[in-house]
């Protein structure tokens, strides 16, 4: 019988330690976030064009600086608007005389509720009255 030899285990490599990289990559952002806010900030609140202050014999009073002079230009006249191709004239529409008096519009929406007003409340119970003894069973 041949003799036995023992396979020695394969050894692990030791874990790598990634937590460093992590913590420099934070770092690293942080820094980058900070440095831009500074420079987003330096910049509106140094602008140039924002006007500052003179100082005056006071230590309380600032004088401002003169307001900018505004110039003024006329505007060309303005040419006639263009009308639509597709538009109708209201006196073609056929319920024009119905659309240009909105009171008899009012009533013409509201013509069952006052027929059955002026019928009066006999009328309408008599006519109840006839519509049950015709469906009444013979």
């Amino acid at each position: 019988m041949p003799p036995v030899v023992a396979k020695e285990a394969p050894v692990a490599p030791p874990p790598r330690r990634r937590w460093p990289w992590i913590l420099l990559a934070v770092v690293l952002l942080l820094a980058a976030t900070g440095a831009g806010l500074w420079w987003w900030r330096g910049n509106a609140l140094l602008s140039p064009s924002s006007p500052t202050a003179a100082p005056t014999g006071d230590d309380r009073v600032l004088v401002l600086p003169p307001d900018p002079e505004i110039t003024v230009a006329e505007l060309p006249p303005a040419d006639a608007p263009a009308a639509p191709a597709d538009v109708i004239a209201p006196d073609a529409h056929p319920d024009f005389l119905l659309l240009a008096d909105a009171d008899e519009e009012a009533r013409a929406r509201e013509a069952d509720f006052l027929a059955w007003y002026v019928a009066g409340p006999a009328q309408a119970a008599s006519a109840t009255a006839d519509a049950g003894a015709t469906d009444a069973p013979r």
